[in-house]
């Protein structure tokens, strides 16, 4: 993918652990831009925010790994690391042309391009970087990496907890644990554990059959087929269910065998789109941008 060149574009985040999403975040930052602004977030912000949790090493320590990681690989490009004190950082300020954000942080950058356009300046071009998945097919996050679920490299290290529900339990929870059991290899299923991190339910009409995804991370997703006429539920489902499981997860499971662009820009359209915010979505793949959830 040719790369379009920024004087500067800023990424921030947390990077507790520095795993294999945050290393795809700041590579696609350094693919775009010449100089590289990082903001880390401070122990204050961390503990402001509900959803990292609990967990979550310190400032210095953190710091220290995400020097290091940027003089081993990025030693002779330029860049700097800021404590980020708030959710804005440097992204409001005039020199800033660019902003690597995840699907999480993406609707951070439209408030502050939003704000930028309200005080007459220029909207940022965005890095938008799709979610990068671990071997269950569930995204690679630091939270599940402290909780001992996955390492940084996204393999599964503990059995992943499944809820099984459907009309006909016996028959169709039978098929859907086979069908997940091929379409997840790497992975030992538990449909006994207490905690549930994936939800799969079934729902046969007399029409067709839909399949919803759930999971912990708020994810979702859903699958479904139209039967014609005459058709007998039973008979089908046995071969319907595999063809669901696997189209409901194909984005997930393309983005893993990095099939899809780890990262999309973003850049400011012409006045005709600024009702929009001016985007003008480049998209490399015709399933759409990032069409994880």
């Amino acid at each position: 993918m040719r790369s379009v060149r920024f004087p500067y574009a800023v990424v921030g985040g947390t990077f507790d652990g520095m795993h294999a999403g945050h290393r795809r975040m700041i590579e696609a930052t350094f693919l775009h831009a010449e100089n590289v602004g990082i903001g880390l977030t401070t122990d204050a912000l961390v503990r402001g925010s509900p959803k990292k949790g609990g967990g979550v090493a310190p400032f210095n320590s953190r710091y220290r790994r995400l020097v290091a990681h940027l003089e081993r690989y990025y030693g002779s490009k330029e860049w700097q690391v800021v404590p980020l004190n708030d959710s804005n950082g440097s992204i409001l300020e005039p020199k800033v042309q660019a902003m690597t954000v995840s699907e999480e942080t993406f609707p951070v950058a439209l408030r502050a391009n939003a704000w930028r356009k309200r005080h007459r300046r220029l909207p940022l071009s965005l890095i938008l970087v799709g979610t990068l998945y671990a071997d269950d097919l569930l995204p690679i996050a630091s939270r599940r990496i402290r909780s001992g679920v996955i390492n940084g490299e996204g393999v599964r290290r503990r059995p992943l907890g499944i809820e099984l529900q459907g009309r006909d339990s016996s028959i169709q929870a039978a098929g859907l644990l086979e069908g997940l059991a091929e379409l997840l290899p790497m992975v030992r299923l538990d449909p006994r554990a207490k905690s549930k991190e994936l939800t799969l339910r079934l729902t046969p009409k007399a029409s067709g059959c839909t399949l919803t995804v759930e999971d912990e991370m708020g994810g979702f997703a859903q699958s479904s087929v139209r039967f014609s006429r005459g058709t007998s539920v039973k008979d089908v489902m046995p071969s319907l269910i595999p063809q669901l499981l696997h189209e409901a997860f194909l984005p997930r499971w393309l983005s893993r065998e990095r099939i899809l662009p780890p990262s999309v820009l973003l850049s400011p359209g012409p006045r005709s789109a600024s009702r929009s915010l001016g985007w003008d979505r480049k998209v490399y793949s015709p399933l759409g941008v990032f069409p994880f959830e």
